[in-house]
Formats: C-alpha cells, structure tokens, sequence
C-alpha cells in the first residue's frame, strides 16, 4: 500500500498532450523508480513491511490455531460425552438384554414345561382312548353275535308262530266240521222220529 501512495504522490496521472512529452515523463518515471527501489530506505522499509507481514500471518496462523484447538477440544469434549452417554447408554441396555433373557429363559422353561405336561397327557389320553376303543370293538362284536343269535331265535320263533296258526287254523276247522257233524246227526234224528227224509239224505 505505501508503494501505491508513494507512486501516486510523486507520479501524479497527468493527460496526454504529446508523444515527446509522453516519453520524457516515462523516463523520468522509470528514472525515480530505480533511484526509490535501489536507496537503502526503500529496502529498510521492504524489509519492515515484510517482517510486519509475516508477523502478521504468524499472529494469524497462531489465532487460527487457537480456535481450531479450542474447536478440536469443543469436539473432544462433545465426543466424550457421547461417548459416556452411548456406554452409559449400552450399560442399562445390557440390563434390559439381561432382564429380557432372563424372562425369555423363564418363559421358554414355563412353554416346554407344559408341552411335556400336554404331551404325557396326550400319551394317557391316547392309551385311554385306545383301550376304550378295544373294548367298544369288543363289545360291538358281542353285540353282533347276539344280534346274530337273535335274528336266529327270532325266525323260529316266525316259524313256529306260523306252524302254531297253521295248527290252530286246522284245529278250528276240525272242530267246526265235527260240530257240524253233530248237528247233522242231530237233524237226521229228528227227521227220523217225524218220518220225514233227510235233506242231506235226499241230497245223496
């Protein structure tokens, strides 16, 4: 920046009236610049305004460093929380893991507790199941074979109730004709002692 000042100090813009005049004022121009960039004050300075800048990029990098440690430290701090947070945070999980396996290994236990319970009574109840169903076999043979006996028993009983009506029906015929053979013996008899013949006598 004090280069441009000086520059414009002693250089001054000036309007262009001709080439002569032009190409003096370049000579001139380029004359002082050698004279103020080779004088020992102008290199002091250089070197005063390089030390300044380079004092202050180190003030600089030395604030930038600051901050990015105090931001590396904000983030260290921040990441241990978490951390202490995702151990304390695993630590009850843990706990709940622990509490809900314990639970499950109970409940597992209870269910194949009374699976075995079901089962044995499944097996009893199969082996009652199939002890009744021999007897009920059983018993429905012995009921076919006296359903056999009787459906025997029960066709002669049908065949003598037959030769009983067959008998009785000849026995009530026998009994009517012989009461009718009384009778027309007691006709004859009577027609006989009146001396008039018989209607079956006739008849013949």
């Amino acid at each position: 920046m004090q280069y441009i000042f000086i520059i414009k100090k002693y250089f001054p813009r000036q309007k262009k009236n001709n080439n002569s005049m032009e190409n003096k004022r370049s000579k001139e121009y380029i004359k002082l610049l050698d004279e103020f960039f080779n004088s020992p004050s102008t290199e002091n300075m250089m070197i005063e305004e390089l030390r300044r800048k380079q004092r202050l990029i180190s003030s600089e990098q030395m604030f930038r460093l600051v901050n990015w440690d105090r931001e590396n430290a904000n983030l260290i701090k921040r990441k241990r929380i978490h951390l202490a947070n995702c151990i304390s945070s695993r630590a009850a999980l843990q706990v709940l893991d622990d509490s809900y396996l314990e639970k499950m290994n109970t409940r597992i236990s209870q269910i194949n507790r009374f699976y075995d319970e079901c089962s044995e009574k499944i097996n009893i109840s199969k082996e009652e199941y199939d002890k009744s169903l021999a007897e009920l076999k059983k018993k429905l043979s012995n009921i076919k074979d006296q359903n056999a006996i009787l459906t025997n028993d029960i066709k002669k009983l049908e065949e003598q109730e037959e030769r009983y009506y067959r008998i009785k029906t000849q026995y009530e015929a026998s009994l009517k004709i012989d009461s009718l053979k009384k009778e027309e013996s007691k006709l004859k008899a009577e027609l006989a002692q009146k001396g008039r013949p018989s209607f079956l006598t006739l008849k013949k």
